[in-house]
């Protein structure tokens, strides 16, 4: 492909970075959680990660690595996980002060925070699990497990330094407000939970999914129903909108759009754009904006536009005319991990918009890469 090379080009200073992986030469996965969630700390100075020596990666250690000497220090031991696909949904909080991270203990998922100036650790809640935060917040949003939220239904947000939780949303009130929605997409269900949520960066809104149980297995394909974006006002618990597709959402810096796929939504509206000249279909990736916006990276895979095919790839994306630029073509066909929810790369910018982490899938440990822009 051929671009321009002009000084105002967003994808120049990408073409020729260098990538290497964070924790080099360990013998098991190294991933990171999530790709709207950077796994570099706010300070810059460690990286975040979950180390796993088994093939599903299920069960493992939260790990941080000093990016300067490579240094890992075990932050929590022998974590067992619902899936390989974000590990222990593991995330920096307080502007670094704490990591937050959730694990399955006597039948039952915990949220626990490790405090990295002593690695103390203190169980914050039982029975939920843990959603997204973000690193310069004090607050983490909770919900139900999905596949039997319990008691546990609503939309709650987690004070990380008090321990106190309040409640959002109340799935009672969802129900209420999103009949319509429950009798199209959930065939009518009362038994629904507030489900997967990611509050924005001034924490000033969240964004959920509505999930039903099905089977009520943890790992299954068929643990539960889970449909739709639900955007609320965290102050007040107003539904400030609503779409049927859920995809891969993740914030925009500005906390007001969401991109989602090739899709971009504007939560004071709910109106929707989509990136101009995108390959179709682009579904099933995880596209995440620049924190100044002026470009996007996605990882897709599967697609008959790729080659090869169905080696997971990184693009950046110049949002304003689609044009891209590859940064990474897997050497292998598939997923990472054995996991029945199989890791993914999962791109994420680190907060100054210089480095991209992601997973990259290889065999037999997919590991976390860092691409680091050419300034």
């Amino acid at each position: 492909m051929i671009v321009s090379m002009r000084m105002s080009d967003p994808l120049q200073k990408w073409r020729g970075s260098a990538i290497r992986p964070v924790l080099p030469d360990v013998a098991a996965h190294t991933l990171h959680s999530y790709f709207g969630i950077s796994p570099e700390s706010p300070d810059e100075a460690s990286v975040l990660l979950f180390r796993s020596s088994r093939p599903d990666a299920q069960f493992g250690d939260v790990v941080s690595v000093d990016r300067q000497t490579g240094q890992a220090t075990t932050l929590a031991e022998c974590v067992e996980c619902e899936d390989g696909h974000r590990q222990a949904n593991q995330q920096w909080t307080c502007n670094g002060r704490y990591v937050m991270y959730m694990a399955m203990r006597n039948g039952t998922f915990e949220v626990v925070r490790v405090d990295t100036r002593d690695l103390s650790q203190t169980t914050l809640a039982c029975g939920r699990q843990l959603g997204w935060g973000q690193p310069g917040l004090d607050v983490v949003p909770l919900y139900g497990q999905h596949w039997n939220p319990g008691n546990h239904r609503d939309l709650e947000l987690l004070d990380v330094r008090t321990g106190e939780i309040r409640t959002v949303v109340s799935a009672k009130q969802a129900a209420v407000e999103h009949r319509d929605f429950i009798e199209r997409k959930l065939n009518g269900s009362h038994d629904i939970s507030l489900f997967f949520p990611q509050i924005s960066p001034d924490g000033k809104r969240v964004y959920a999914k509505m999930s039903s149980p099905r089977d009520g297995k943890m790992r299954s394909e068929g643990a539960s129903a889970r449909e739709g974006l639900f955007v609320y006002d965290t102050a007040t618990g107003k539904c400030l909108g609503a779409q049927d597709m859920w995809g891969h959402p993740t914030w925009f810096n500005d906390s007001r759009h969401i991109q989602n796929c090739q899709w971009v939504t504007d939560t004071d509206t709910m109106q929707v754009h989509t990136l101009p000249n995108i390959p179709m279909p682009f579904g099933g990736v995880h596209a995440i904006p620049s924190p100044d916006g002026r470009v996007v990276v996605t990882d897709i895979s599967k697609k008959d536009y790729l080659n090869p095919r169905n080696n997971w790839t990184i693009w950046m994306i110049d949002p304003k005319d689609g044009r891209h630029e590859t940064l990474h073509v897997t050497d292998v066909e598939g997923d990472g991990t054995t996991s029945w929810r199989p890791a993914h790369p999962h791109p994420a910018f680190n907060a100054r918009g210089n480095r991209i982490y992601f997973n990259a899938v290889s065999r037999p440990w997919t590991t976390l890469h860092v691409i680091e822009r050419v300034d």
